[in-house]
């Protein structure tokens, strides 16, 4: 996690290719959940042989929803010089980009996402900012909800950190202070910044990140389902390994960071090796999720050709 919080994800970005903090912090990740699946085999195994799922189509489902709303809170967010951005070609553009982020790199991502943009009538900056500004708004807001979720588990941490952490992140919310950190990357554009408009962007930003939230239930429910990690444990595991892993960006959608994080917060009630599972189950349905969001994208891309 050290490794991957002093990487300078923007600066590997322009590069085209990850750093060597990156290929570190991945290597050291799914070597770590390897040695910890190895430890507990047996655990593991009866983990994994057990599996409901049906639990598992039902959290990928879940996280099909929340690309759905998060594809709304883009429209609302990005106001282009051109006019606002329908929902339709937000969710196309997002679509687009969920379909290359496993291409180790990150310019694939981008890639994808500005030819779909260009199909859209969308310059490249409007295009960034259509996946850059819902991205930053479920940061800044996730991070807050799951530092305050953390203050309810038991972890070996001190409660100061999380609610400095929290209050930190809530000032990263307003759209204004979004815009200067957007600044970085020389976007143009115009944010509307009114206190309606960031209440309709933190509502919907925390409805996306329910479904986050409704996803790692449901996946706990197909490998435990006598286990009850609660609200605040989900958000934890699953909203905050989701941070953790982006901030290895560019590597494939955070592969491996974000298992190892996840393991890590669901050991207050599970085992090592049932944590483990849980947090491959989640890979392979947020990857169907993923798939499934991407095939809409091209089926209302078709559509529209017609």
């Amino acid at each position: 996690m050290i490794v991957t919080l002093v990487s300078d994800p923007v600066d590997t970005t322009t590069r085209n290719r990850p750093g060597i903090a990156h290929y570190l912090a991945w290597t050291l990740s799914i070597v770590g959940l390897l040695f910890l699946v190895f430890l507990n085999w047996d655990n593991f195994l009866e983990a994994a042989s057990d599996t409901r799922w049906l639990w598992v189509g039902a959290a990928a489902m879940a996280l099909v929803l929340g690309h759905w709303i998060t594809a709304v809170l883009s429209s609302r967010a990005v106001q282009l010089d051109e006019g606002p951005v329908s929902v339709a070609s937000a969710y196309r553009i997002l679509a687009s980009g969920l379909m290359t982020k496993y291409i180790p790199g990150g310019i694939w991502q981008f890639i994808g996402q500005w030819s779909q943009g260009r199909r859209e009538g969308i310059d490249s900056r409007g295009t960034v900012r259509v996946w850059a500004e819902p991205t930053l708004a479920l940061l800044s807001i996730g991070g807050m909800w799951a530092c305050l979720a953390a203050l309810a588990v038991p972890y070996p941490i001190s409660n100061w950190v999380f609610v400095v952490g929290a209050v930190v992140m809530f000032l990263l919310s307003w759209p204004r202070i979004r815009r200067l950190l957007l600044i970085r990357v020389r976007l143009g554009g115009v944010v509307r910044a009114s206190h309606r408009q960031w209440a309709i962007e933190f509502v919907l930003a925390t409805l996306a990140l329910a479904a986050s939230v409704a996803h790692g239930l449901a996946v706990v429910k197909a490998v435990a389902p006598g286990v009850d990690i609660g609200i605040e444990g989900a958000m934890v595991a699953f909203v905050g390994s989701w941070i953790v892993g982006f901030l290895a960006f560019p590597l494939p959608g955070g592969l491996g960071v974000r298992e190892v994080v996840m393991t890590a917060a669901l050991l207050p009630w599970l085992g090592p090796g049932e944590a483990a599972a849980i947090a491959i189950l989640s890979r392979l349905a947020s990857i169907g999720a993923d798939l499934l969001t991407g095939l809409a994208g091209l089926g209302l891309d078709k559509k529209r050709g017609h």
